[in-house]
């Protein structure tokens, strides 16, 4: 609840964490489509 709070009052905190988690749900996705090679990621 309380982070709900916090990004509710600061715009530019709720996009900056709206871009990890679209990042973050585009890398899962990614895990299991093997659409692109993530050039950090790959050994």
């Amino acid at each position: 609840m309380a982070s709900v709070s916090i990004l509710s009052a600061s715009r530019p905190m709720f996009f900056f964490s709206l871009a990890l988690a679209l990042g973050g749900a585009l890398l899962a996705v990614n895990g299991f489509t093997l659409f692109f090679r993530v050039p950090f990621l790959h050994h």
